[in-house]
Order: C-alpha cells, then structure tokens, then sequence
C-alpha cells in the first residue's frame, strides 16, 4: 500500500511537471506580411497593432501562462519571398501563421507541401478576394472585397451614380468585377468599362487615361496603396467631377503623400474595421495600449492587427490546441466574439466579419464618415 501511495505521488510529479513545462514553453506566432513593397505602410501599421496586444498579453500572463513570441517577416509583396519567409518561420517553430497579407502570397503558401504538412494554423489573412486554394486552409477576419464594392455602389446608386468604371489590378480583379457586376444589376447601375492593369511603370497612368474616355461618374479601383495613389493622382487631372473610391488596402497617409492633400480630398475609403476613433470599448482599449505600449496614433490597420491579434488570443484561451482544425473548431463552436463594439462570427465558415464603412478624405486630410 505505501509502496502504491509512492508511485502515485511519484506519478503526480511526473504530470505536474509535463504540464506546467507545457504551459511555460513560448508559443511562436510568425506574421509573413509587405513590409517595403506598394502596401508597406499599411503592413506596418497591422503589424505593429497586433504587436500592441501580443505585449499586452505577455503582461498579464501571457496565453494561459505561455509567453508569445511574435515574429514579422517581410514579403516585399512578393509571392516567393513570402513563401520563403514563411517556411522559415515554421522551420523555427511557429505554431501559427498570423496576418499574412496579399492572395499570391497567400496562394503561395497554402499550395506548399511542406507548410500544409506542418499543420501550422493560418489566421486572420489580410486578403479581399482569397485563392481558391485557401478557402478551407486559411482562417479570414476581414470582409472581402465583393463586400467593400457592394457598399460603395449601395451609397453611391442614391446620390444619382448610374454609371460607374472599375480598374484593377490582377489579384482583385475577379472578385472586383464580379462584385461590381451583381451589385449594378441591384441597383440599376451600368458599368462602363473593367480594366486589368500592371502597376509596374506607366501602367496605374495609362489605366486612368483609358478609363477617363467614358467619362463614368464613378471610378472604383481595387489595388495596392502605391498603385492606387498614382492612378487617382493622373486621374484627377483628366477629371476632376468624378466620384473616385478604393478598397480598405489603402493607407491613407501614403495616397496623400503621392497625389497631395487638394487631389485626395472627397476621396471615398471603404474600411473593414470601425474608425479607430470612435467611443466603444475596443476602439478606448486600442487607443490606450497603442499610447502606452507603441507612442503611436491608432489607424484602422492598426486596430485591424489589434482586433486580429486579441481574436487569436482569446481563442488560444479556451482551447490549447493551436493545429489549423482545431482552431477553426473552437472558433466555430464559440460562434459570436464580441469584442467590444465589433462583432465576429465563424458559425458559418471560416470568414468572421462582414463589416464594411466609408469613410471620406476630408480638408485636413482626415478620414470622415
């Protein structure tokens, strides 16, 4: 009998020890995302609202008392430097691939061999229009782009829009145009044109000289932050009357410093989180960590890593398993995440948000809704 009470106390030992080893060993969170490419500005700000919270978590305990180690590597906006930046991250042992931004990069990585095989989980891609291929692997907060096209043609259609132009550039054409085509037959609006064009050189200039020959009352262009300011900035000067509006990718501090504030003023920006400086629980978390933990002013891409970042953590908090179904299970079978004035639900799939506002470039620069 004592000899059995010893093996159970020895026992007890052995199990206590495995579990609190588990709970102190770090979880790796790596981020593949453009950091120096055309959407560098708006990488930057993601990245460092998810760092915000991911500090924030460490003081105070970290994830159910693992401490999280973040690590953001750039993918210039480059498909196979992504790839190669993030099969570096798993190599080193990241539990999950967080934030990783653009759908060639995004294909890139879910068509990869060795990543799949990992089972690395694939959270909160920042991507409007997802590759077929990473509809079943990666796990998406933001609303698509066919949502954003859907609420610019539904405000513009009652101010008397009945004709609008839509340029693009390759990874948000589809989505775009056939966004754009349901939504005209909704509201009675007719497309004038739908162009593909190249960022590279003269392209973003050349797609507005085209498009300006039918003279649309509307322009929608769905593209990087760089390619859209160089489009709207040679578009301004062939038609200043134009309504002219872009998709959430855009980082509003860049498109003014490439057309100047006169050209980008009534610019029409649909975003995918709420203006971080509105009055709701999020939004006062967000503003008071970024002040205390970055010195930085909030943006809606900070606030989109920060909301991406604090839904990652929560979720890690109820369920320990960080494998890619497990993760989408314990999302699925919470449901509804209520962040504070910002709502998410998986229960119909793997997309959380269907969240879309506009908001307009004012005098000063600042954005208005």
């Amino acid at each position: 009998m004592q000899q059995t009470r010893r093996l159970l106390s020895i026992l007890a030992l052995v199990l206590f020890s495995v579990v609190s080893q588990a709970q102190s060993t770090p979880l790796m969170i790596g981020q593949v995302i453009d950091l120096s490419g055309p959407n560098a500005d708006f990488g930057r700000d993601y990245s460092l609202g998810a760092k915000v919270y991911f500090d924030y978590t460490n003081s105070t305990g970290g994830i159910n008392g693992r401490r999280i180690i973040y690590r953001s590597s750039d993918s210039a906006g480059s498909a196979s430097s992504g790839l190669a930046a993030a099969q570096n991250l798993v190599s080193e042992g990241a539990s999950v691939l967080f934030g990783v931004s653009g759908d060639a990069v995004i294909d890139a990585i879910v068509r990869d061999g060795s990543i799949r095989n990992s089972g690395v989980s694939l959270f909160a891609g920042i991507s409007g229009n997802p590759p077929e291929s990473s509809k079943d692997s990666f796990i998406y907060l933001r609303a698509g782009t066919a949502q954003e096209i859907e609420a610019m043609v539904a405000h513009l259609a009652p101010l008397g829009i009945r004709n609008i132009s839509l340029a693009s550039t390759s990874e948000f054409s589809q989505e775009a145009g056939n966004a754009l085509e349901s939504a005209a037959r909704r509201f009675g609006v007719k497309i004038m044109a739908r162009l593909r064009f190249n960022i590279a050189g003269e392209g973003p200039g050349l797609a507005a000289q085209n498009i300006a020959r039918d003279k649309p009352q509307a322009v929608i262009v769905a593209a990087d932050t760089l390619a859209v300011g160089q489009f709207f900035k040679r578009y301004r000067t062939l038609d200043p009357g134009a309504f002219l509006c872009a998709t959430s990718q855009v980082n509003v501090r860049t498109l003014i410093g490439i057309m100047g504030l006169s050209a980008a003023h009534g610019l029409i920006l649909s975003q995918v989180v709420p203006d971080p400086t509105s009055i709701s629980e999020l939004t006062r978390e967000h503003r008071k960590l970024m002040e205390r933990l970055a010195d930085e002013p909030a943006s809606h891409a900070t606030l989109e890593g920060f909301v991406a970042a604090k839904t990652l953590v929560r979720s890690l908090q109820h369920n320990r398993k960080t494998g890619r179904t497990a993760l989408l299970q314990g999302l699925q079978k919470e449901g509804h995440f209520d962040l504070g004035g910002y709502d998410l639900n998986f229960s119909k799939g793997a997309r959380g948000s269907n969240f879309v506002e506009l908001t307009v470039v004012g005098r000063n620069g600042q954005l208005l809704r």
